[in-house]
């Protein structure tokens, strides 16, 4: 009697497509530039979330003239102002407000720049032209320069300081969701999705006219 042996089949190598968030951060490690401004972004959020529950805010408001430019100590480690205030509290409670606006104003501008240059590479022509040019005279003028005479002109308060930083660092965002879009209008899927309505009506059109043909042999 023969024994029958069944040799086991090999086991199919599966491959597993890493994480869309596992790719992103491979890439974001190779920049050494990206990864220092991701700690120092890091540090700076500690210190303004944190700070405040180490540091009463009354360090910052309270006024002290024997402090007057008080060198940085063990007691005020990046000194004081002109009035005996801890310039380090100051820092670090006037932080969350800063950091409020540059988060907004970095939203506002992304939210603007990208709809703006998503209309102008999807319709093009007259369309991009006008955007672009208009973006070319918003560029022209320096940022610190322009983000001052909105202020001035417009007065100075939260919504008109954000009005004014995103109509001076919104045109980044322009030109580069414009530069995607017309990679993407060139792509052979669109080409072919915009060929299928020709192709329908020419198509309708064909049918048509046979059985037209059709019906005036049956005619006759």
């Amino acid at each position: 009697m023969e024994n029958n042996i069944t040799a086991a089949a090999p086991a199919k190598a599966v491959y597993k497509r890493p994480s869309q968030a596992k790719e992103i951060w491979r890439r974001f490690r190779k920049g050494k530039g990206a990864v220092v401004g991701l700690i120092c972004l890091v540090i700076i959020l500690l210190a303004v979330l944190v700070g405040p529950l180490l540091i009463p805010y009354e360090n910052a408001t309270t006024q002290n003239f024997s402090n007057y430019l008080a060198k940085p100590s063990a007691e005020h480690l990046f000194g004081c102002d002109g009035y005996g205030r801890d310039i380090l509290a100051r820092v670090i409670h006037g932080g969350k407000t800063s950091l409020g606006i540059a988060i907004l104003a970095t939203i506002t501008s992304c939210i603007f720049g990208s709809l703006l240059g998503a209309v102008a590479g999807f319709f093009g022509g007259k369309v991009d032209a006008l955007i672009m040019r208009a973006l070319d005279i918003f560029m022209s003028v320096p940022d610190i320069l322009f983000t001052m005479a909105v202020v001035y002109a417009l007065g100075a308060n939260f919504i008109n300081l954000m009005v004014a930083l995103t109509l001076t660092f919104f045109t980044n965002y322009v030109r580069l969701v414009r530069s995607q879009v017309l990679t993407l209008s060139e792509q052979d899927y669109v080409e072919a999705d915009h060929s299928q309505p020709r192709a329908a009506q020419l198509c309708g059109r064909d049918h048509r006219q046979y059985d037209a043909e059709r019906g005036q042999d049956r005619d006759l």
